[in-house]
């Protein structure tokens, strides 16, 4: 049977020398170690799966861990890494930049450099930074640069503080995760953000969290909308968000 030909827009990359860096900052994945991973083995793993192309972004804790200056370079050297893996394998892989969120200057930095210089696929944002998540407006600013090179944003779901109290036992990737992408999703169409940067196009992995399953509810403008008195009316539901399939 002719492979299905797929082209995989979750796919992780865990270069050795991230590894180390997480592992020596005495973090980790959401569970558990990583799992081996090289080139070889990826391209073993999506020959046998009929995966044509992986977009690779960086694992889980990003880069956000240890400093300002130590998270920059990480993100330099990770997004080298992607776009080395292109020009090796160009019909392979293609990859989402690794953004470093410390500071508006160095995020604003890593994306042009990742767009403009090594011309990747688009970047990598978690769907809440702290307490924040996008949608709010301190996140204008990039959404903004990306707006202006009409960028794909492929949103990878963390764990919220605010699911860290929890009386829960269960990791959180099993739910959170979910929560998390979903939340980012309806801040983004309720915030307006997707009306102010109509051209940068976001991808919910994990097959968009629970939005699929309840989006008839943020379009029921009139309970949704912060402004219930009849004075005004909420966003325009468009669609700039795609789901990819769960993983």
């Amino acid at each position: 049977m002719a492979s299905p030909r797929r082209i995989d827009v979750h796919f992780h990359l865990i270069p050795p020398f991230y590894r180390e860096a997480v592992y020596a900052a005495g973090t980790g994945p959401a569970i558990g170690n990583y799992p081996d991973w090289t080139p070889q083995l990826a391209l073993d793993l999506m020959d046998a799966h009929g995966i044509e192309v992986a977009l690779t972004s960086l694992a889980q804790p990003g880069v956000g861990f240890g400093s300002a200056a130590s998270a920059q370079a990480l993100a330099r050297r990770c997004n080298d890494y992607a776009a080395e893996l292109i020009a090796r394998w160009p019909t392979r892989f293609g990859a989402f930049g690794t953004v470093p969120m410390w500071s508006r200057k160095g995020a604003l930095e890593e994306i042009a450099y990742s767009l403009d210089v090594l011309k990747l696929d688009g970047v990598s944002l978690f769907a809440s930074y702290g307490e924040n998540f996008l949608g709010d407006p301190r996140f204008d600013p990039l959404l903004a640069m990306l707006n202006e090179r009409g960028a794909v944003v492929f949103v990878h779901p963390g764990l919220h503080p605010s699911s860290k109290g929890l009386a829960l036992p269960w990791p959180a990737f099993m739910m959170e995760y979910l929560f998390d992408t979903t939340r980012a999703a309806v801040n983004l169409i309720f915030s307006g953000a997707i009306e102010r940067f109509p051209r940068v196009h976001f991808i919910l992995p994990h097959a968009g969290g629970l939005a699929p399953y309840f989006a008839w509810r943020p379009s029921a403008r009139s309970i949704t909308s912060p402004c219930r008195s009849g004075s005004c009316s909420g966003p325009t539901i468009r669609s700039p968000i795609r789901a990819s399939s769960p993983r």
